[in-house]
């Protein structure tokens, strides 16, 4: 399955770049520079299906927290998903585990006079608008990224809300040239789950890729 996926990324050859931020954790609601960052050929670095480390940034507030391991995975033996602990698929959901995890990376589009189109797997149950995921590409100039609340909704994408979903299914969604050709965001996959009843386990993405 990992020599498929490399297969299939293999088609896609773009002159563009793709700035990814490597990985850094902060709970305190601080930007956190990235220890390095790695500008090289879009066609080589728009997929991510975590099977080489974490590349992204990750920030949090309460229990529940993004992070990249092998707990779950849709291909390969990695995904990123919500823990309770660092290293378990699952939540916590008791009077005291309120949180929110913001899991981000910088896209630089290139220019296209066609629309792009980011796609994901995803899967989670959790608790409909109350414990989910949501998507966002802020620009990279108009706000940061903080571990204690979600983008503004100006800038959210797809889906109102990502849960209630147990099985791994594929997302897509379109990406308006007219507004993100030639531009800086920041590609943001965002966590919230408040301090009641929750169902079932929490949301895992794999295989984020963005073509055009």
């Amino acid at each position: 399955m990992k020599r498929l996926k490399k297969v299939l990324f293999s088609v896609f050859v773009w002159n563009a770049i793709f700035i990814l931020s490597c990985s850094t954790v902060d709970n305190l609601g601080l930007e956190s520079p990235p220890s390095q960052q790695d500008e090289s050929d879009f066609e080589r670095n728009n997929f991510d299906d975590f099977e080489g480390g974490n590349k992204w940034v990750i920030k949090y507030s309460g229990k529940n927290r993004w992070v990249v391991g092998t707990d779950v995975s849709h291909g390969g033996s990695r995904s990123a998903y919500i823990t309770n602990n660092g290293s378990s698929y699952a939540y916590s959901n008791d009077s005291d585990s309120g949180s929110t995890s913001n899991l981000y990376r910088t896209v630089k589009f290139p220019y296209s006079a066609t629309d792009f189109t980011l796609s994901f797997s995803w899967k989670g149950i959790a608790e409909g608008y109350y414990d989910c995921m949501t998507v966002y590409l802020v620009p990279s100039n108009k706000e940061a990224v903080k571990s204690y609340e979600a983008p503004s909704d100006d800038y959210r994408i797809g889906k109102t809300y990502y849960s209630g979903q147990p099985n791994w299914t594929h997302e897509i969604i379109n990406l308006s040239a007219l507004t993100y050709s030639e531009q800086t965001y920041k590609l943001v996959f965002h966590w919230k789950n408040d301090s009641f009843s929750g169902d079932g386990n929490p949301v895992a993405i794999d295989n984020v890729q963005i073509t055009r």
